[in-house]
Formats: C-alpha cells, structure tokens, sequence
C-alpha cells in the first residue's frame, strides 16, 4: 500500500494505491471512520482478495486488521463485519473479537444507529433480486425485526435498506431497478405503521415518467432523506432533493451541477455528492480495455454548505463506472477530510483532500 502526496489542478490531497489492487471504502452511507483521522479501509487485489487496513491519514501508518471478504460498518473503536451469515465485533485497539449473532439467509450492507445500540443488515435468499433487512440489538445479540418488500416483475429489486439514525423503529429501502421507469423509489417501514412510499414522482397524463430518484441517505437528525433528482429525469428541474417522513419534498434545491450521489456530513452543515459528466479527458489508459473505456468518465466531487447554499465542485476525479469505482465522496466525522474513489491507470485509488482547501 502507498500512501502519496498528491496535486490535481493546485488542489493538494492524499492518495492510497497500489498497482493491480482496488481500494475502497465502502458505501459512504455505512461510515467506517474511527475519528477524523483513522478510517477502515479495504484493499482488493486482482483475484478479489480482500484485506482490511486501519490506516492513519495524517502518520500514513497502517494496520491490518483482517484478510477475508466482508461487509462493514466501524462504530466508535468497535470494526463491525459480516462474514460467514455471521456479525462479528472486532475491538481494533485489543484485536479482540466476538460473534454477535448468525444468520440464515445471506447478509450484507450493516448501517447503525447513531448511539450505537441497533443495526440494519440487508438480507437475501440466493437466486433472488430482491431482499429485506434484519434489525440487530447489538447489546442483546438478537434480531429484533426481519423486514421484507416484494415488488412485481421486472423490477422487483429492494434495496438499500439503511437504520434512521435516530429511530430504530424505522429503515429506509429503495425500490431499486431501471431508473427511468421506477415510479416508487424511495420507501419507509415503521415498526407500527408498515411501509409506504414517501415521496412522490411526477408522471405526465400518458403515465411518463418524469422524475427519476435515486442514491439516497438520511439526514443525521432522522429528520428526513437526502437524495437525486438524476440528470436522466426527463422534467426539469434536478439536483440534490429532500423529503421529510411525512412525505414534504424539496426537489432539486441544489442544481448546479449534474449529481450522481449524495451524502450528508454527521454535523448536518454540508452535503457532497458526485456528478456524471459523461466524458474523459484524461490521459490514455492502455491498461483498460477499449470496451471498459466506455464506462470511464470525469466526475466532479463536490460540496455544499447547507448554511449559505454555495455549491462548489472541489476536485476533478474519474469514475470507471463499476463498484467500488463510484467516486461516493464522504466526509470524515467532524468534516476535516473530503474522500472519494478515483480511478488512477486502471485501479481503483483512494483520495483525501482537507476541507479547509476547498473553501467552501
């Protein structure tokens, strides 16, 4: 693993690669930041290795914390990961580690609560493209919920089923599919209320669809969900949207540019998000192959300050169109770091710029 000093267009940033090796980590929303500074990363080689690194940003130490496959969420100093239909907990102070509790269908994509207490894990049964989600007391052990949601054929997907931060009584899940044709995308289960969809999307007197959701995440406060208006959605306007539990939206607040994903820092004072930009235009990569090279593109990481509503792209990175190669640009705890993935001459790097360099 290298650890860099990086310059792109006079911004200064980190960089974490290695050659033939993929770095992420994971989906912005399951944070797997210990503080500012230390976050669980992990590293995947060329015959889908995986290996999981606590790494030090500002010492550029590194730590190996494990080496198998898994899906993960850190919660203060606790690494929680799924591996075998099991969760374990892993102190990564002591290395210490123990089961929590197993499972009996296939499991993946942990979110939890903010006071630590309560988990969703998507769950799945194989040969399936659609799943639900278990509720984990994690001081007891137990599944306290399983959560399932059927839509009909051919969109049938469900997922994306993400705890509120504030409320374990209540997960979010998408109706994941085709997105130009997906009319019901963003979903809510209440413990006593059950589920229904929460926000609404425009359809003209034909039945056309004219608004396309997608690439959602909670509001710290539990308040409400952040997601897109994508740029394929055939009615202006679009953007970065809001809509609360009750169902009030705010479509396409912020629009300056063509958003892909957005994320929420954990103060609630900035959203970053991603852009599809559609073209390249950087150096020739002749280790990607000319049918991949379509699916590589530039992609603006941007940030917005929810306090005085400036949008501003911060850095330029590129997108190879594939999982974990989606820039899905985070930040740190308490807002010091901007990350995202970036595809440098065919991997998958990992890049770190201070938020105090974007000025926004």
């Amino acid at each position: 693993m290298k650890i860099t000093d990086e310059n792109r267009n006079g911004t200064p940033y980190i960089r974490i690669c290695e050659e033939n090796c993929d770095y992420t980590y994971g989906y912005f929303t399951n944070s797997q930041w210990i503080d500012d500074d230390n976050l669980v990363i992990t590293e995947i080689d060329r015959e889908n290795n995986q290996k999981s690194y606590l790494v030090n940003l500002e010492t550029r130490e590194s730590r190996l914390l494990h080496d198998h496959k898994s899906s993960k969420v850190v919660y203060g100093k606790t690494l929680y990961y799924l591996y075998e239909k099991c969760l374990w907990a892993l102190d990564i102070d002591t290395m210490e580690k123990k089961q929590i509790c197993s499972f009996e269908k296939n499991v993946g994509m942990p979110h939890v609560t903010s006071d630590g207490k309560f988990m969703s894990i998507e769950c799945s049964e194989p040969g399936k493209s659609y799943g639900g989600a278990y509720i984990v007391d994690l001081e007891k052990g137990e599944i306290i919920e399983e959560i399932c949601k059927v839509f009909e054929p051919p969109f049938e997907a469900c997922d994306h089923y993400m705890i509120c931060p504030t409320d374990h009584t209540k997960v979010f899940f998408a109706h994941e599919g085709t997105t130009e044709y997906i009319s019901n995308r963003l979903w809510l289960w209440e413990k006593d209320k059950g589920m229904r969809c929460i926000a609404k999307q425009y359809l003209d007197e034909d039945g056309n669809l004219g608004d396309c959701f997608g690439h959602e995440c909670w509001a710290p406060d539990g308040k409400g969900i952040w997601f897109v208006k994508y740029p394929v959605s055939p009615q202006p306007p679009k953007g970065l949207s809001y809509v609360d539990m009750e169902g009030n939206q705010k479509i396409a607040i912020y629009g300056k540019y063509p958003y892909w994903h957005v994320s929420c820092s954990a103060d609630g004072r900035y959203l970053c998000a991603d852009t599809q930009i559609r073209k390249y235009t950087g150096p020739e990569l002749p280790m990607v192959s000319e049918e991949d090279m379509k699916l590589v593109y530039d992609s603006d990481c941007c940030v917005v300050n929810l306090e005085t509503g400036e949008e501003k792209a911060a850095i330029r990175v590129v997108t190879n169109s594939k999982h974990p190669g989606h820039p899905h640009p985070m930040l740190s705890p308490n807002s010091k770091w901007l990350a995202f993935h970036d595809f440098v001459e065919g991997d998958v790097t990992l890049g770190f710029v201070k938020l105090e360099e974007i000025n926004v």
